[in-house]
């Protein structure tokens, strides 16, 4: 994703009318959730990309696929984290979240 950031690739993905990649922020977790759902949305456009530099970085498929289901994971997790911040969340409520 960070040579994706660079002022030539970030142009390439403009022009194939693709967002801009997600770097992640060290503070948040969910920042490396939003940096993947991002990488996923745009794999395919950067796939046709004919920049050396940003295809010697792509991951093969095997990897790829092992990230798919990381980001099952991920999901569940944004979830639940987003959920334990609802305001009207009881103690009970939270404590059947312990249990998934």
């Amino acid at each position: 994703m960070v040579e994706l950031r660079t002022l030539k690739n970030a142009a390439r993905l403009r022009k194939l009318g693709v967002n801009a990649a997600r770097l992640d922020n060290d503070t948040r977790w969910s920042s490396i959730y939003e940096m993947l759902k991002r990488y996923f949305e745009i794999f395919d456009d950067v796939e046709t990309m004919e920049t050396s530099s940003v295809q010697e970085k792509i991951l093969s498929r095997h990897d790829h696929n092992i990230l798919k289901g990381l980001m099952i994971r991920l999901k569940q997790m944004e979830d639940v984290t987003k959920e334990l911040q609802r305001e009207d969340l009881t103690l009970s409520k939270a404590r059947d979240f312990l249990m998934l």
